[in-house]
């Protein structure tokens, strides 16, 4: 089994999986090429499994923050983070306060000590009404029209996009013809996680490969490739994921080997459930 395509992978602890494996298909009478094939669908399962996946809130507030910034070019106002000047207008996005909110700056001091007022123009139509100066009509107005139009669209691709992260190891996975669905052990991951995975989009509506599965069966060997393309493989740490989860598998042989697991057909077949057991070392 080689390593995804990941930074400070550790090779060594890779080359002593591969050499487990074949001790492991060796003690219950299969092939390597089994083994690997099943090793594999458990790593990657428990791979994504263990990625982290943006919570429904954070991409709601990712939304959010993406139609207000669409609402300030359609206004064509440049977007300053706490700040709204005179004659222009801000939406509320829920950090403090109710969601949707929009409020005008005016162009006048207000008379609560000379500063200016913020008004709510928002209402149950958002309407003309006295406060707004006719010179900033058009320019708010295009602002909350922008915003309205974004928000539900913004916070629907936003909510697409979460499992991107899956999706990627998923594609490997899929490439090396293992339906992670029916893979027995690795962990909990539901089917509707895996759809869910399956059906991500990035926020533009496109959909990449960003995961890949290579198979090498000739005389020197056999090789199962997992290789991980996805841009953000290294802010999600889903590289050291995945050397966690091999340290893990290795491991776990290491304890069965310890306690005689390889010895009955039953506890092999216990410890190793996605490989026939045909014999045992005893």
């Amino acid at each position: 089994m080689s390593a995804s395509e990941s930074s400070g992978f550790d090779e060594t602890e890779l080359r002593k999986f591969s050499e487990a494996g074949r001790v492991i298909a060796a003690a219950v009478g299969t092939s390597v090429n089994i083994w690997a094939r099943a090793e594999a669908g458990v790593i990657l399962k428990t791979w994504a499994g263990r990625t982290k996946v943006a919570s429904a809130t954070k991409l709601a507030r990712r939304g959010l923050l993406q139609a207000n910034r669409q609402a300030y070019r359609a206004a064509g106002w440049p977007f300053m983070k706490g700040r709204t000047t005179p004659g222009r207008a801000s939406i509320n996005l829920g950090v403090r306060g109710s969601l949707g909110k929009v409020y005008y700056r005016t162009r006048r001091a207000g008379s609560a000590g000379g500063r200016r007022g913020f008004q709510d123009v928002y209402g149950s139509g958002f309407s003309k009404g006295k406060h707004i100066a006719p010179a900033d009509w058009g320019a708010v107005s295009s602002f909350v029209e922008s915003f309205r139009a974004h928000y539900r669209a913004t916070i629907a691709a936003a909510k697409r996009a979460g499992g991107l992260s899956r999706q990627s190891i998923v594609q490997i996975a899929d490439d090396l013809g293992l339906r992670l669905e029916t893979v027995k052990g690795g962990g909990s991951l539901s089917a509707a996680g895996l759809a869910k995975a399956r059906a991500a989009l990035a926020s533009n509506g496109q959909h990449y490969k960003n995961g890949t599965g290579q198979v090498s069966d000739t005389a020197r060997g056999f090789y199962l490739t997992l290789i991980n393309r996805y841009p953000k493989l290294g802010p999600l740490f889903m590289d050291r994921t995945l050397q966690g989860v091999i340290a893990g598998r290795l491991g776990y042989f290491r304890k069965n080997l310890e306690e005689g697991t390889f010895l009955s057909a039953k506890t092999a077949a216990k410890a190793y459930p996605f490989v026939e057991v045909l014999r045992t070392a005893a």
